[in-house]
């Protein structure tokens, strides 16, 4: 396991969790200005899954069908149950007051197909907002399926071929506002998959490429990322960029994990990274609520509530993981390896 990126995993969860604390909202004075880039944990994220998918393919054997499965049996489980539980909280505690329960737009939510919120129109949100980036999960997983159809060399150049096409349809034939699915899957965002892809095709075939020197590009990547606030550039160039120097430079710091003691708690929560991104946007209305309540004057227990949102969203992240993703994920994944078993 590449333990730096599992913490890193983690490092991105919680800089998405503090994007959301500092979002304004009723009652709760707290300002994102100097935290906007916080919502490029997101970038990393992809970045990372390019880099997970290809290292954790090369060397083993898969059917593009019993990879699919196995990759979806993480993905989707856990995200149901969160869905489940926002519902819940909507239905019980009155939270998410604008929450459209459509018929069309729960299946679509449920089944990660990109399309038009109705409550934010122009943006792919699902009922659980995080799972817009599920989408773009579900679909390069499929595309990365149907590359396993090919030998390795005509693979790599498949996924490559596609995505960078798909981005160069998107810049041509523009971005209607009215066509979320086609802005979805053609997005710039694709490429951070594919960086992750090349990045791991050099630990592959050029390691020695990756010295220890070049972990000093992990706060070199965070100080870019500091930096894009105040700049006007596109996403992929504002965050894009310094995500794929992130990971490359966690990469490269594998060389040195044996000499360093990393924390057990880090570790854990790059584990159950998935689930504080799942449940945070859950644990921060509960948290916000209590706030509400209780300070009602003054600034001065902002900082408190930012600790609070924090770390609420790691404990509840935490404890999801172990009782409900673990147990959901290892289950489903029993159910679609049995056809692989019976198979072989």
């Amino acid at each position: 396991m590449y333990v730096l990126i599992q913490v890193l995993r983690g490092l991105a969860a919680l800089i998405v969790v503090l994007h959301h604390a500092l979002t304004p909202a009723d009652g709760i004075p707290v300002d994102q200005t100097y935290f906007h880039f916080g919502a490029a944990g997101v970038d990393i994220f992809f970045v990372i899954s390019g880099f997970i998918i290809y290292t954790s393919t090369i060397s083993r054997s898969q059917s593009p069908g019993d990879f699919f499965l196995r990759r979806a049996a993480r993905i989707f489980p856990p995200y149901w149950a969160a869905t489940l539980l926002l519902i819940a909280t909507h239905l019980v505690l009155g939270m998410q007051r604008d929450m459209v329960l459509s018929t069309s737009h729960v299946i679509q939510s449920f089944l990660l197909i990109a399309h038009d919120s109705p409550t934010e129109p122009g943006r792919p949100y699902p009922l659980l907002i995080p799972g817009w980036t599920l989408q773009y999960e579900i679909f390069f997983y499929a595309l990365f399926a149907l590359a396993l159809f090919f030998r390795q060399a005509a693979a790599l150049g498949f996924i490559t071929a596609t995505l960078v096409g798909l981005v160069l349809l998107g810049a041509v034939v523009g971005a209607p506002v009215d066509q979320v699915a086609f802005n979805v899957y053609t997005n710039p965002l694709l490429l951070e998959f594919l960086a992750g892809i090349f990045i791991g095709v050099l630990a592959n075939r050029q390691p020695r490429i990756f010295g220890a020197a070049f972990a000093l590009l992990i706060p070199a990547g965070f100080l870019l990322l500091a930096m894009s606030d105040h700049t006007d550039l596109p996403r992929m160039v504002e965050w894009g960029i310094p995500a794929i120097i992130i990971v490359f430079g966690a990469v490269a710091g594998e060389n040195l994990k044996n000499r360093w003691r990393i924390p057990q708690f880090l570790v854990t929560l790059g584990n159950a990274s998935y689930s504080i991104y799942l449940t945070h946007i859950i644990t921060l209305g509960l948290v916000r609520g209590v706030f509400r309540k209780v300070f009602v004057d003054g600034v001065w227990w902002i900082p408190l509530f930012v600790v609070a949102c924090v770390v609420a969203s790691c404990l509840a992240g935490v404890l999801f993981y172990y009782l409900v993703e673990k147990p959901l994920v290892k289950g489903f994944t029993r159910i679609v390896s049995r056809p692989a078993r019976s198979r072989t």
